[in-house]
């Protein structure tokens, strides 16, 4: 465990800003006459990448003298050489020396066709999906599988309770490679799917290279190489001043969020009826998946609206019966689902708002009057950005509702 601290003989912090220091699109002065700028996300960011590295971030700080900030990471050694990762190879095809036999426990149907396109199509491994925790150690008793890819939530039985009945076996199969596939991925929950079993921990939206590589390592055995591609043209950087854009095209803090809402219903009317895209470029996965990504993307954005128009309705349900944690549970539910998905198909946009939704569900144990209303903004936000088809970031109408979202919630 290494730790890094940076001091400086500042302003300092107060006990209150210290509190919410690390907190999305938050600075410890939100006034309109503060010193210094910026958008309160990189304390925020910083504090992920740490937890992704196994360790905690935090400040120790007197108003007047100045602060310490501090972090904490696990390594370890070095053993054979090193390569740096090649961007290059992000968007190549995959081909796998032989077939595997792959058991996939994952509820969600468009996470299903895509991993089978991949796994199926792609590397030609053979594919077994199981819709839940208990069909996936059915499936272990009375088949082989080299590994398994399961999702940690899922209906019936998690994935967690599934691994711990698989290691229990008092079969070989109880040693089977289990790769969680989650949404999840801060340290204390790795720590949790390590500890009942699971093998390696890969994050959704799936970063295929990432989980190629954590197969191979786990089999011992180096089957999937890359078959490079020609790179693609760079794409032209975009002014991301979320507040300048958010201010100039009307998300000011006395216009509210309905009018935000319609400004950027408008935007991408406008875009859609002018030919032009503000969108991002297309994910990686179409790149790698090829002609079946098209069909998916359908799939995807069927299953989308459906799902956010669900939460919109346990919101309403949520408004009615605060204390109510079943219908919590359900709105989180969904808004995992969501922000597993988006990145996956490109749409980064869906992936921040249903992020901000369930920090807002994993916030407090008992939510307020004010906690439902901004979920209700940021369901309505969702319901905007699946029917209007937002991919990418959005551009600049996607950061305009992000910044609505911050000011109305």
């Amino acid at each position: 465990m290494l730790r890094f601290t940076v001091s400086d003989s500042g302003i300092g912090l107060s006990d209150e800003a210290k509190d919410k220091l690390f907190t999305a699109f938050t600075q410890a002065d939100n006034t309109t006459s503060r010193t210094y700028g910026g958008t309160g996300l990189g304390l925020s960011i910083s504090k992920q990448l740490v937890e992704l590295m196994g360790g905690e971030i935090g400040v120790e700080s007197t108003v007047g003298v100045g602060s310490a900030f501090w972090f904490t990471i696990l390594y370890r050694p070095v053993k054979g050489k090193i390569e740096a990762p090649d961007k290059a190879r992000s968007t190549d095809r995959w081909v796998a020396s032989r077939p595997l036999k792959v058991l996939v426990a994952e509820d969600n149907l468009v996470n299903q066709q895509m991993i089978k396109a991949i796994f199926g199509s792609l590397l030609k491994h053979e594919v077994t999906i199981a819709d839940n925790g208990l069909m996936a150690t059915e499936y272990v008793g009375t088949r082989d599988f080299d590994f398994i890819l399961m999702d940690v939530r899922m209906p019936v039985m998690d994935g967690l309770e599934a691994t711990a009945i698989i290691r229990s076996m008092d079969t070989d199969k109880s040693d089977i490679p289990i790769i969680a596939l989650t949404a999840d991925i801060e340290a204390g929950n790795i720590k949790e799917y390590t500890d009942i079993g699971m093998n390696g921990v890969c994050a959704k939206p799936i970063d295929l290279p990432v989980l190629l590589k954590t197969i191979d390592s786990l089999l011992g055995e180096e089957i999937h190489t890359p078959v490079p591609k020609a790179p693609s043209a760079k794409q032209e950087a975009q002014d991301t001043n979320v507040d300048d854009e958010a201010t100039k095209d009307g998300a000011t803090a006395d216009t509210g969020f309905a009018q935000v809402l319609e400004r950027v219903s408008n935007m991408a009317d406008q875009a859609s009826s002018l030919g032009t895209d503000e969108s991002d470029p297309l994910p990686e996965m179409a790149a790698i998946i090829g002609d079946k990504f098209p069909e998916l993307l359908v799939s995807y954005d069927e299953a989308l609206t459906a799902q956010c128009d669900k939460f919109k309705a346990e919101i309403s349900e949520l408004e009615e019966n605060l204390a109510d944690d079943e219908i919590k549970s359900k709105a989180k539910e969904l808004t995992h689902s969501v922000k597993g998905g988006g990145g996956t198909f490109g749409y980064h946009l869906i992936t921040a708002i249903a992020t901000q939704a369930d920090d807002l569900l994993s916030g407090t144990d008992a939510l307020e009057a004010k906690d439902v209303r901004a979920l209700g903004n940021h369901a309505n936000a969702l319901i905007l950005v699946a029917g209007k088809k937002m991919s990418g970031t959005g551009g600049t109408a996607g950061r305009i509702l992000l910044k609505g979202l911050k000011d109305f919630s």
